[in-house]
């Protein structure tokens, strides 16, 4: 989790109340711009103990460290969720500010979801790799498997056929696992490749095939 999760599982707390009815204006937060907000709490997490180091090191000031950190955050915002700060379990979900799967974080934006301006859905990537993996597990199965699996199946350069990819998908983790390995810790996708590797030395490979070998924008309508 990010360094704002904390303030996000807060906020989240002092608004479960109102969670029964619908949020009042005088509720919304002071910006209706979810990006402001987002660039906002940044800035002052790093005012804060977690930017003392980098603020104290930097020779020309805190003021230019404030810039040169803000000009790194900007770059880089939709890596991460647009309330907690946290990174999203599966790399970057959009070009566009988006809110993790996390409860809290999905409560925020369901009680000032309409009052917000930039984030219109949750992070969702897990939904979506799922349903690849499931798709190449069902291609590589086929008959047909030559013809469906285009680009051919490449592990870290060296081509693999159909019945290579079929034997090591059957060794993947539950998706479950996947998600569980991604979220905890670190997570990330080095923490999911990590579990994969403990199965198939392969599995980690396959995987980012499958990622950048995909050609269609697929989204979770869940």
């Amino acid at each position: 989790d990010g360094p704002l999760h904390d303030a996000a599982a807060a906020a989240a707390a002092s608004g479960n109340k109102a969670s029964k009815t619908s949020p009042k204006k005088d509720d919304a937060p002071a910006d209706p711009c979810i990006v402001a907000q987002q660039v906002a709490r940044i800035l002052e997490a790093f005012w804060g103990a977690a930017g003392a180091k980098r603020r104290a090191a930097d020779v020309d000031g805190a003021v230019a460290a404030t810039l040169a950190y803000a000009r790194e955050r900007l770059s880089t915002l939709a890596d991460r969720c647009a309330i907690c700060d946290g990174k999203h379990a599966f790399g970057a979900a959009s070009l566009l500010p988006t809110v993790c799967s996390r409860p809290l974080c999905a409560f925020q934006l369901q009680v000032f979801g309409r009052m917000l301006v930039g984030a219109t859905c949750l992070a969702t990537r897990a939904e979506v790799l799922d349903f690849l993996v499931a798709t190449t597990t069902l291609a590589a199965r086929s008959d047909r498997a030559r013809d469906v699996l285009d680009p051919p199946c490449e592990l870290d350069g060296a081509p693999a056929d159909a019945a290579r990819a079929a034997k090591i998908l059957a060794a993947f983790p539950s998706f479950e696992a996947i998600v569980a390995a991604a979220r905890a810790g670190d997570g990330g996708l080095a923490a999911v490749e990590r579990t994969l590797a403990a199965r198939d030395a392969k599995a980690p490979a396959l995987l980012r095939w499958i990622l950048t070998s995909n050609r269609a924008h697929v989204v979770s309508l869940a």
